[in-house]
């Protein structure tokens, strides 16, 4: 309070933008959410007077004027009046085959991609967000990209095997257009979670397209310049960079691409920043996502088969274990058995034979 400075200061409300009421007794406030903003008011002793009204695009300023309007304001009731035209609109091609329930990836004209292919729902909205986005910087950003469509057999980093670019409905900006000084990503705290904010270079340096930037990019690749803070932050804040940029990340959202929060190893894994994904979920988790295109056999979790120890054990050594002495069994001696001995057998006596003695 500028006309009482000698009062402490005091908590009113959470926001990212405020302003005062012409009475000084209300604070409206506009809370920024990871896809959205919000409007609400509180007083000067924390309560709330209006709740969170979700915004159609991003505050770029916020003013409390004592203005006397009409109720509501002529241009809001011709506004009212009209009835604006889509963005874009789903134009889906029945599959030729398959069940009729099954959505299928359709191809990407002229992308560099290493699989030009989205979900049949969602390519119309990337290709009206391709022209939006070369009519606000004079260039085509999205005609090289990082990745679109991975099959369910294409490896993604670690930590990624969940990622909505196997649903065919996320795709990823070219992460070299930052190292060309093309884009700029700046870093957004949205409660406990890292979000980033991304700028494209207008072609055209004369004001015609995009303006200035007035917060500090973030460095990621300060984290290889061999400096130690740097590493453990992730990186480091970057001079603000001249010149007129274009939020990126307000003309996804305007046609329904959402960005991701970081993942909590960020800091030191460069992969998990995720600040160049954006998808279009359609109000569908990871899982029913994936069934509109995959049969539900793909998604059955193999059994887990436990992976050999990082550091082997040891082999135990076989020791010699002390058993029983054997005891002697005693044996038989053997009995001699008599031999048979030699009996002698009659001798033949001789009988004398009578002689021829002459009779008397």
């Amino acid at each position: 309070d500028a006309s009482q400075p000698e009062r402490p200061a005091r908590w009113v409300a959470d926001s990212d933008w405020a302003a005062w009421d012409p009475s000084d007794e209300k604070l409206a406030v506009v809370l920024r959410g990871p896809n959205a903003d919000y409007l609400s008011a509180s007083s000067l002793d924390g309560g709330l007077l209006l709740p969170p009204r979700s915004l159609p695009g991003p505050v770029r300023g916020l003013l409390w004027l004592r203005l006397d309007l009409p109720d509501p304001p002529e241009s809001y009731r011709a506004a009212s009046a009209l009835t604006p035209p889509a963005l874009w609109s789903p134009e889906v091609t029945p599959p030729a085959e398959g069940p009729a329930q099954r959505w299928t990836v359709v191809s990407l004209p002229d992308v560099q991609v290493p699989y030009p292919q989205l979900h049949d729902q969602v390519d119309e909205a990337f290709a009206a967000l391709r022209q939006r986005v070369i009519q606000e910087t004079g260039w085509d950003a999205l005609a090289s990209l990082q990745n679109a469509f991975v099959p369910v057999t294409g490896p993604l980093d670690p930590g990624l095997g969940e990622d909505w670019l196997y649903t065919g409905r996320a795709f990823s900006l070219n992460s070299l257009l930052a190292n060309a000084g093309w884009m700029v990503s700046v870093r957004e705290e949205v409660g406990q979670q890292t979000f980033w904010r991304i700028y494209l270079r207008a072609e055209n340096q004369d004001g015609s397209r995009g303006a200035p930037l007035r917060d500090a990019p973030w460095d990621l690749s300060a984290r290889y310049n061999l400096d130690p803070q740097a590493y453990d932050q992730g990186g480091a804040y970057a001079p603000v960079p001249k010149g007129y940029w274009v939020d990126f990340t307000a003309l996804a959202r305007a046609y329904g691409w959402e960005r991701f929060a970081s993942l909590p190893n960020w800091r030191t894994y460069y992969g998990g920043t995720r600040f160049t994904e954006f998808v279009l979920t359609g109000g569908l988790d990871w899982y029913t996502a994936m069934l509109e295109i995959y049969p539900p056999e793909v998604m059955v979790t193999p059994t887990l088969r436990l992976p050999p120890t990082a550091t082997p054990s040891r082999t135990p050594v076989p020791t010699l274990t002390r058993g029983p002495s054997p005891t002697r069994t005693p044996t038989r001696t053997p009995t001699i058995t008599p031999s048979p001995t030699s009996t002698p057998s009659p001798t033949p006596t001789l009988t004398p034979i009578p002689s021829n003695t002459p009779l008397p």
